[in-house]
């Protein structure tokens, strides 16, 4: 389990440096507003996934899968989308 959550948190941090350096290509003089307008939405799922979590788990009796696996289809969701529409065209 230890190396399995490693190994997460691995190929997740390897995503920051696209993300943040996208900012700046789509738009250099606003680079740091469109970062922190994203960062702000980017929140909400911090606040909300810690009582989504003990619903989840309680509602099913105390398992985890069902975290785990909403979890993974968000990231799947989300890779997807990003690899459908990121790129680095000069936008503003």
């Amino acid at each position: 389990a230890l190396a399995a959550v490693t190994a997460c948190s691995l190929m997740g941090s390897t995503t920051s440096s696209g993300y943040w350096a996208n900012h700046a290509d789509i738009t250099r003089r606003h680079a740091g507003l469109t970062f922190s307008i994203s960062n702000t939405f980017a929140t909400i799922p911090g606040v909300v996934a810690g009582p989504l979590t003990a619903a989840i788990v309680h509602a099913t009796g105390g398992s985890w899968f069902p975290v785990f696996a909403l979890a993974a289809a968000i990231n799947v969701v989300g890779a997807c989308i990003y690899l459908r529409f990121a790129n680095a065209h000069c936008v503003l």
